[in-house]
């Protein structure tokens, strides 16, 4: 079994490699396309691009700026250099590879950078652009637009499946939800691998089935694909407000900060599921699994739907046939079905409940701590105060007498996890000891100092 991971390690460090390649090529082949536009004249188009590509630029240097807010200037100025000449997610990898450990002062390590990264770049450019010359390339089908789109599918499709298995095969996510992560099979190389490959093939075809039916919706009334969002997304805030599920798990204090994070936040997780399936929005704190498996089911109706509205309003000379409209949307969804179908069949039955479940974020962060049987129970039982409190304000009475009864324990035993980072968490009103809660602030003003005197340096 060692041998094996190691082997899948190194095939992982393989792929993060080809990933930074397609996603530098895809930034090239999407500059080369703004040309392209201009030069047909589509000049809507060119400017859809270049915003998609100004706001991914944008987006990974604010999370750079988050990174190296406490950094020098000349680090942060290099890191948001890597941003604008589209090296930052091959540096990224390079990180990640080397096992580089997350520098002083940042924020993220170097694992989780390298998905926020890839989060951002696939919502905000990826699937824009991809969207962008399907569209264009329906109208005038040129060979420069089909490379394109060949290389943006691969690209976002590619992005997707790394995300989803990258965290799962992580070793802290299958410590702390061993109910969700562990469905990549480590225990055969052939297995893995052909899960890795299903998991790309269904990305890529519910990336490619969308992209063609709402291109083809756009020949015949750009209006319907507007009515088409809006109906989306009013449907699925409307759920999230039921469910008292609307707000993010993130531990932000000020409520006007949280509610427009969130909203940002589900829209992101909302426009990559759709387009792309991403696995781990299956989880409870993001999109949950039975919202997850509904949108999988209903989207190739939608595309049928669209492909019947284009043959009926839509007839022109170069207009395409019932034959290839019902045929390419039938073949890419039943490539789909039996990617999926192969794909649960392969991996261990315990994670299908993953895929129907009606938890939501709040449920899930109580049955955590309330149900931790791992070794390092109370260093899981921790993770609760990196959510929002009202997560979990229905245990509260349990989180505090759990923490009171272990502070004392901690500061004699100091595990690892027992950390300034640890004790910067922790809600003062929690804390009935008053001598443990006086100690815990003096060493929370010594980490400011300490900090603050080195920022001076």
């Amino acid at each position: 079994l060692t041998s094996l991971k190691a082997r899948f390690h190194h095939l992982a460090h393989l792929s993060l490699v080809f990933g930074a390649v397609l996603s530098f090529s895809d930034v090239v082949c999407d500059l080369l396309m703004i040309i392209e536009f201009r030069n047909n004249k589509q000049e809507g188009a060119a400017i859809a691009t270049i915003a998609s590509l100004a706001t991914s630029f944008f987006c990974q240097s604010l999370i750079v700026l988050v990174q190296n807010k406490k950094q020098s200037k000349g680090e942060s100025l290099r890191e948001a250099l890597y941003v604008i000449t589209c090296i930052k997610p091959g540096v990224d990898t390079f990180r990640v590879i080397s096992k580089q450990p997350q520098r002083p002062g940042t924020v993220f390590t170097p694992f989780n950078e390298m998905l926020y990264i890839r989060c951002i770049e696939l919502f905000t450019e990826c699937i824009p652009s991809t969207l962008i010359q399907g569209i264009s390339f329906l109208s005038r089908r040129s060979p420069v637009a089909a490379i394109s789109l060949f290389l943006s599918v691969m690209t976002s499709a590619f992005i997707a499946a790394s995300v989803s298995i990258e965290k799962d095969v992580s070793e802290k996510s299958r410590q702390q939800e061993p109910t969700f992560y562990g469905w990549v099979p480590l225990g055969s190389m052939f297995r893995t691998c052909v899960v890795c490959l299903l998991v790309f093939l269904f990305s890529a075809c519910q990336l490619t089935l969308k992209v063609f039916a709402l291109a083809l919706c756009s020949l015949e009334s750009p209006k319907i694909i507007t009515l088409y969002f809006a109906i989306e997304f009013c449907s699925f805030f409307a759920l999230k407000v039921v469910r008292n599920d609307l707000l993010y798990y993130f531990p932000i204090r000020n409520k006007i900060a949280w509610c427009a994070g969130s909203l940002i936040i589900h829209t992101a997780m909302k426009i990559m599921l759709d387009f792309t399936g991403l696995l781990v929005l299956r989880q409870p704190q993001k999109l949950g699994g039975a919202y997850f498996t509904s949108v999988l089911l209903y989207s190739p109706l939608v595309c049928f739907y669209f492909g019947y509205r284009y043959l009926t309003y839509v007839s022109t000379p170069d207009s395409f046939s019932a034959n290839i409209v019902y045929g390419v949307i039938g073949s890419l969804t039943a490539i789909q079905v039996a990617s999926i179908l192969l794909f649960l069949s392969i991996i261990d039955r315990k994670y299908w409940k993953s895929f129907t479940s009606f938890e939501t974020g709040r449920q899930a962060v109580c049955r955590r701590f309330l149900e931790c049987t791992h070794p390092d129970e109370d260093g899981i039982r921790l993770k609760v105060f990196k959510t929002h409190q009202d997560y979990w304000k229905p245990i509260e009475p349990s989180v505090r007498l759990w923490l009171n009864s272990r502070l004392t324990a901690w500061y004699k035993e100091t595990p690892e996890f027992w950390n300034p980072a640890t004790k910067a968490m922790i809600p003062d009103d929690l804390v009935d000891d008053l001598d443990l809660l006086k100690r815990i602030q003096t060493e929370r003003k010594q980490k400011k100092k300490k900090k603050k005197n080195e920022n001076v340096k």
